[in-house]
């Protein structure tokens, strides 16, 4: 009887385990996931001779005319062999209507797949059904898993007719069916039906070789072998094996049965750790100086004791022009010649309070929010495509990115952007801003061609839950995804018990307005390409195609018919109408009823109300989806104290009121150590995104906790705590070095002066075109379409953020990669960087143009010189950096002078 098409037919293997004694164990059992295919993990090892370690035979044999097989295997490289050297690796699955014998190969016109050794040359992964019926694929590897996928089939369709086709693919993408990387036709064949199978070892496989087998399954069709098995269903059952058929074990020592996953500890009842970022936050009283002279700010004062610690001196203040701008581009990203007219002209800065007018100007203009909002966009992996291998565009992204510059603009108080961020559409009344917000959450990878919905779900918990606690806790859970924190208080259950507050809700574009009428469009767009799919579906499963259901989205409208596809781009362009944003949405957990619009993935996750009730977070084995265990419920880490029994029906919501708690230890050192990293280039924290027990230790613990608690007493306000920094003298010190300084604080890690930095890629690129005169300072909007990017004059802030595709100068110049939450930029120097200031058609357009400008206005070279060294660097010029200038006008042009200037470490440093 041929095998449901709907079922995975999960196979068991018997396998004695040897004790310490040589005497047998009980049987190890297979464990069943909630797929339906085998999850435990079986290690096999050689005798040198052939024999087949595990086999079993299927409750029906399967004569139909196709069939599909998958493994897991990873084969210790360790003992992998190195031909022609060595003799090289022979390990096989093996499809048959007989047992055979121990020592029987199923090796004459029996289908296998594998590994062999090819003409005494490399391991690669194979397919055979004789030694002159075969066709080797990729390479094999050691201690990397690879999932190896086969397909089955009869030439002729009949079950008299024998199996005589075999493929094979190595690691498989869900659209690669019709793109085997191993296929072989025979005329041998001996197999007509399948009652048999297991896995086999030969004379090439030495006992010293650990090969790991999992995740063993049957099927008829391609897309069920990547997908689970329908919720609630049983593989069907299997024959049992009496004794005298289990196989004896090979002579060797074997490692221990796996665990049983369902045996989980349960989670512990309380941690306690005596690490200081555990610690409630108290304020410290400001330390009394002997240099009081020095404090214009509280900040100095904790500063200054440091100094009289070790015996420093601070640096005298910078000179005005310097410091002016320092100030204009560590607030606004952009140099004062780029910045609308202001209250107060830099150049007539002069006295202190000049400079905390000036600083109060920068941060009311909308270039600070610009500035800062991309500082938090680092951290939130903001971009506007999906990544992965599709990495299909978000046209809506954009309205987070200009939430957040907004939010930084209008001083929106930390514990708001925290709470709306990840709970927005949790709270009420309903705000579309509140909606917008989500996109912190929403800005997760989705691979959109991902069939197994279990790893596409968890691959999106993943990189949120690994996302929220660095950018708000500063911890780094990752590994506790696989197993207890090795450094911190935190376990793996805390984990799946975090990934649950998000369990129920989805990324997707979502409608601004809650609105009846796009939720009926929206409902008819799907109910008219379903029957359409449907009837594809169906005509070609008449056809005889055997994988139908991979009739794939953009497929189907090609499939209507006239007055269906005239429906259906009218219903498409009213949906796309619709204002909407790329959010996380809960139609479960949400008090208010919003449309999601269709996504535009091949094989996106569900977003029905009925779908997201029933998602669940599961405990996981190693972390992997295959093995789920015992469930998880919401609770934040144990060793912030219990989580209330009663969450109040809105998860996401209780967990943001816990975040945003005054007593909460963490969430505001954190916020103020990435502000005060933004000024400095390294936060009192150094790791800004690890304050675990790995992280470093803070260079001044009184004055991150003065922060904090300044930062929860003003209200929360993040431009309070700017200006406490852009008050102090510690922010207004020169660069001046001091060895004296430098022989006790080499690092200049108690700020003894100001460290000079590299401005960030986009502080680079607006810069140039500020001086130039060619800024576009209009603010947001959809981005720049990722072919106009270097073109465009706009702030580049506003370019298309696409994943693996952003904008050239931006990666060329240490940019983030938009992938993981990234807490600090690297800074390299590399011979690109100078070449593309120099060469690059962005340049050399710039450079033409500010020539242009400076010719116009003078003509003299001493004059254009001067003129070029002001624009650029905003300052006095030099007699003797005139000549040198005028000179090269002279001799070559205006336009390399420029070049020149614009590639020169004052104009791309924070000075």
């Amino acid at each position: 009887m041929p095998l449901r098409t709907s079922v995975l037919i999960a196979l068991l293997f018997p396998v004695a385990w040897l004790s310490a004694d040589g005497t047998p164990l009980p049987l190890g059992e297979w464990l069943f996931g909630e797929s339906g295919n085998v999850s435990t993990i079986h290690e096999l090892r050689g005798t040198g001779r052939r024999q087949n370690p595990l086999r079993r035979r299927l409750h029906e044999p399967f004569d139909g005319d196709a069939i599909f097989v998958r493994f897991r295997m990873e084969y210790a490289a360790e003992s992998l062999d190195s031909p022609p050297q060595d003799e090289g690796e022979f390990f096989v699955l093996w499809l048959d209507e007989d047992e055979g014998g121990e020592g029987s190969s199923h090796s004459q016109g029996i289908p296998n797949l594998g590994v062999h050794v090819k003409d005494a040359g490399e391991n690669r992964f194979m397919v055979r059904f004789d030694s002159k019926s075969e066709a080797y694929g990729p390479l094999l590897a050691g201690d990397r898993k690879f999932l190896l996928v086969a397909r089955l089939s009869k030439s002729r369709s009949g079950a008299d007719q024998p199996f005589d086709r075999l493929a094979l693919w190595v690691d498989p993408k869900p659209d690669e069916v019709d793109e085997p990387h191993a296929a072989i036709d025979t005329e041998n064949s001996t197999v007509k039906r399948v009652r048999w199978m297991g896995f086999s070892t030969g004379a090439k496989t030495e006992p010293e070789d650990r090969i790991r087998v999992r995740d063993l399954a049957l099927a008829t069709r391609w897309k069920t072998i990547f997908s689970a098995a329908a919720p609630g269903s049983i593989p069907p059952p299997i024959e049992p094996l009496s004794e005298a058929e289990i196989p004896d074990p090979p002579a060797y020592e074997p490692p221990p049965p796996p665990a049983d996953i369902a045996a989980v500890d349960p989670p512990p009842a309380s941690i306690e750790t005596d690490h200081w970022a555990f610690q409630t936050i108290a304020r410290p009283p400001t330390p009394d100086v002997r240099n009081r002279d020095w404090v214009r700010s509280p900040v100095d004062a904790f500063v200054a004791r440091k100094h009289e610690e070790l015996g420093l001196s601070p640096a005298p203040a910078a000179d005005p022009a310097t410091l002016a701008r320092r100030m204009a581009l560590v607030v606004s990203g952009l140099p004062s010649a780029g910045l609308p007219p202001a209250r107060l002209p830099s150049d007539s800065l002069k006295d202190p309070a000049d400079f905390d007018a000036y600083a109060d100007t920068l941060l009311a203009s909308t270039a600070y929010g610009e500035r800062w909002g991309r500082h938090w966009l680092d951290v939130a992996r903001w971009a506007e495509s999906d990544g992965h291998q599709h990495n299909g565009d978000r046209l809506h992204a954009w309205r987070y990115r200009d939430w957040v510059v907004d939010a930084f603009n209008d001083d929106k108080p930390f514990d708001a952007f925290v709470r709306e961020q990840i709970a927005g559409d949790e709270i009420e009344p309903y705000s579309p801003d509140h909606l917008i917000a989500t996109g912190f959450l929403a800005a997760a990878r989705y691979s959109g061609n991902e069939l197994d919905k279990d790893i596409q779900r968890n691959d999106i918990l993943v990189d949120i839950v690994n996302t929220t606690s660095k950018a708000f806790l500063g911890l780094t859970m990752e590994c506790a995804q696989c197993h207890d924190h090795f450094f911190d208080p935190v376990t793996q259950w805390d984990y799946y018990r975090m990934q649950a507050f998000f369990a129920q809700g989805q990324p997707g574009d979502v409608v601004l307005e809650p609105n009846r009428e796009a939720e009926n469009l929206i409902a008819k767009r799907w109910g008219l390409f379903e029957s359409v799919r449907d009837r594809l579906v169906e005509s070609k499963r008449k056809e005889g195609v055997p994988e139908p259901v991979m009739v794939i989205p953009k497929s189907v409208p090609k499939g209507m018919t006239k007055p269906e596809a005239l429906t259906f781009q009218r219903i498409e362009k009213a949906i796309a109408d619709l204002p909407q944003t790329w959010a996380y949405y809960s139609p479960v957990t949400s008090p208010h009823e919003l449309a999601a619009a269709p996504n535009r993935a091949r094989w996106p996750l569900p977003f029905q109300r009925e779908a997201l009730e029933q998602t669940r977070v599961r405990f996981l084995d190693r972390g992997e989806p295959s093995a789920p265990g015992p469930e998880a419920e919401s609770a934040w880490p144990g060793v912030f104290g219990a989580t209330p029994p009663d969450l109040g029906g809105r998860p996401r919501l209780a967990f943001a009121d816990w975040l945003t708690d005054p007593d909460h230890p963490l969430v505001a050192r954190v916020w103020v150590n990435r502000i005060w990293q933004g000024y400095f280039g390294r936060g009192l924290v150094e790791s800004s995104g690890d304050f675990g027990t790995a992280g470093a230790e803070p260079s001044h613990p009184g004055l991150l906790d003065w922060l904090a608690r300044e930062l929860i007493d003003s209200g929360w306000s993040t431009k309070h705590v700017h200006r406490l920094i852009l008050r102090s003298n510690t922010f207004r010190q020169s660069a001046l070095f001091s060895a004296a300084n430098a022989d006790r604080d080499p690092s200049n890690e108690t700020l003894w002066r100001w460290q000079p930095r590299r401005l960030e890629a986009e502080a680079v690129r607006d810069s140039l075109l500020a001086v130039a005169g060619m800024l576009d300072a209009r603010s947001g909007g959809p981005s720049v379409p990722i072919a106009q990017t270097e073109t465009s004059h706009r702030r580049s802030l506003y370019l298309q953020q696409k994943r693996d595709q952003l904008p050239h100068q931006q990666m060329l110049f240490d940019g983030a990669g938009a992938v993981t939450s990234c807490a600090k930029r690297q800074v390299s120097t590399t011979g690109l960087q100078p070449l593309w200031m120099l060469n690059s058609e962005f340049m050399q357009t710039l450079s033409a143009t500010l020539a242009a400008r400076i010719a116009e206005e003078c003509d003299d070279p001493p004059a254009q010189a001067d003129r070029l060294l002001r624009l650029a660097f905003h300052r006095s010029s030099e007699k003797e950096e005139i000549e040198q200038l005028a000179r090269r006008i002279r001799d070559s042009s205006l336009e390399d002078a420029v070049a020149i200037v614009l590639n020169t470490n004052e104009f791309v440093y924070l000075p």
